[in-house]
């Protein structure tokens, strides 16, 4: 507090569990350790993948730092990507049926897990039963406008905290003109029903490097990494 002129300059103090490299103690005896420097210039958006790589364990446990769960943690922050990428893409409502998405006992169970001495894996499920249960409806096209409006207020609210759900200054991704030509053509030919031409258009579209998701709200072009 008297370097930082804050006060309180933290409010909780916790004792983490020990954190191990492939199986094995770290140390720089074994050369087994990587700064959080590193990490962050070795993998693209370093950061949140930490976050959610550090959140994604009790913080009284012990955590096996290796290759394969970051790999899993990169996969687990697609999910959430996908997740707001599609949320943002709904427009007004169009006749939305009325549906069984409860938010507020969703984030009941959130908060109560959080409150069960930091209990971030579970608090973490229930989010995923969130996206899971939304994504489905999104399918169905019954998904309100509303209902995303609140669902993004939530995502925000405990990002405060999280810091790994919204991609921060991300460059927006610019989508080549003759990519969009052709997956306009063969949103066209889907539209009339002719599928062999729509799926020829598809492995074309993959050749150069893109996929194309079809949704109710209209295909999603994404770069493939």
């Amino acid at each position: 507090e008297a370097l930082s002129g804050k006060k309180p300059f933290v409010k909780y103090w916790l004792h983490t569990g020990f954190l191990t490299i492939n199986g094995e103690k770290m140390s720089k005896s074994l050369k087994n350790f990587i700064t959080v420097d590193e990490f962050l210039k070795k993998n693209e958006g370093g950061a949140r993948i930490l976050r959610l790589l550090v959140i994604e364990n009790h913080y009284r446990s012990a955590i096996d730092f290796n290759e394969k769960i970051i790999a899993q943690t990169k996969k687990e922050l697609a999910i959430f990507d996908e997740f707001i990428r599609r949320l943002k893409l709904i427009k007004a409502d169009k006749a939305v049926k009325k549906n069984n998405f409860k938010l507020p006992s969703l984030k009941k169970e959130f908060y109560e897990a959080m409150n069960d001495d930091f209990n971030t894996p579970k608090a973490l499920g229930t989010i995923f039963t969130l996206i899971r249960q939304a994504n489905l409806l999104i399918d169905k096209n019954q998904l309100s406008k509303k209902q995303v409006t609140e669902i993004l207020t939530f995502f925000q609210e405990i990002d405060t905290f999280f810091g790994f759900i919204f991609e921060k200054n991300k460059k927006k991704e610019i989508i080549p003109e003759e990519i969009l030509k052709l997956v306009e053509k063969r949103e066209k030919y889907r539209q009339e029903k002719n599928f062999s031409q729509a799926d020829a258009l598809r492995d074309k579209i993959k050749k150069f490097g893109y996929e194309v998701k079809d949704t109710a709200s209209g295909p999603i072009i994404k770069k493939i990494s």
